[in-house]
């Protein structure tokens, strides 16, 4: 299932990250691929190279013409729900899956683009990361704790949260 959104230019269009009931990752395809969230998809991936880009695992260069929608944009994968002091102490297993971390203090900036550091309270913090050109990081941050559900990612040695839209921030 597709659980980034490519509506939102928040990460590359070449990429996208899909989960099912054991696992996450990302997938690079060689062209920019127009696969809604939510889609269920078979990718052909014998053959393809498995490595690592700044530290999150991706299939990379798969040809578009090797992923094939088995149904559309309907399904919706339920975060595992978590404290940031667990998802740091769990990353390698749940790397690039769907989280939702509960009663979040944001802080940094006013508005999304760039970093935020994340605080549930609960002894660790993790960066919430949003793109500049994505096109809700001129939003004004929350000043209130609020629920964040979004994709575990990792960019050179950093964890991180991204969310897919507006939507995530509850």
């Amino acid at each position: 299932i597709v659980t980034s959104d490519n509506s939102t230019s928040m990460i590359n269009g070449q990429n996208m990250y899909c989960q099912d009931q054991t696992a996450g990752i990302q997938v690079r395809f060689t062209g920019a691929h127009s696969f809604p969230i939510g889609t269920e998809l078979e990718i052909k991936v014998g053959g393809m190279e498995l490595s690592y880009y700044r530290g999150v695992l991706q299939i990379n260069n798969v040809p578009l013409t090797n992923a094939t929608i088995i149904a559309p944009a309907t399904f919706s994968i339920a975060p595992r729900v978590s404290t940031i002091s667990n998802i740091n102490t769990n990353y390698p297993a749940w790397q690039s899956q769907v989280v939702k971390i509960n009663n979040v203090t944001l802080t940094g900036n006013t508005t999304y683009a760039g970093s935020l550091t994340m605080d549930d309270g609960s002894g660790s913090t993790i960066v919430l990361y949003t793109a500049t050109g994505a096109s809700f990081s001129g939003a004004s941050v929350p000043t209130t704790p609020v629920s964040v559900t979004g994709l575990l990612v990792e960019y050179s040695g950093t964890k991180e949260i991204i969310i897919r839209n507006l939507s995530d921030i509850q």
